[in-house]
């Protein structure tokens, strides 16, 4: 897909889909959650939203920036 140039992928409908093993979702998504609440860096996301990343992430070069052409933003705060 990445030679293609993809950038998304996009699903719209009104079909309801089956899943194979409703059980096994929720429980997935029951630890999921679970895993997410105790994470360390949860209330500072709660509290600073995306933001908080973005310093640290442009000193990584993980900050998609300029459509995906840059990994920094061009600013000095």
């Amino acid at each position: 897909m990445g030679s293609k140039r993809l950038k998304a992928i996009a699903v719209g409908g009104k079909i309801k889909v089956d899943v194979a093993n409703n059980e096994k979702l929720r429980e997935s998504i029951v630890v999921a959650r679970e895993h997410i609440a105790g994470h360390m860096m949860t209330p500072a996301y709660r509290e600073y939203g995306t933001n908080m990343w973005m310093d640290f992430g442009m000193r990584l070069g993980d900050v998609p920036a300029r459509y995906f052409t840059r990994n920094t933003f061009p600013a000095k705060n």
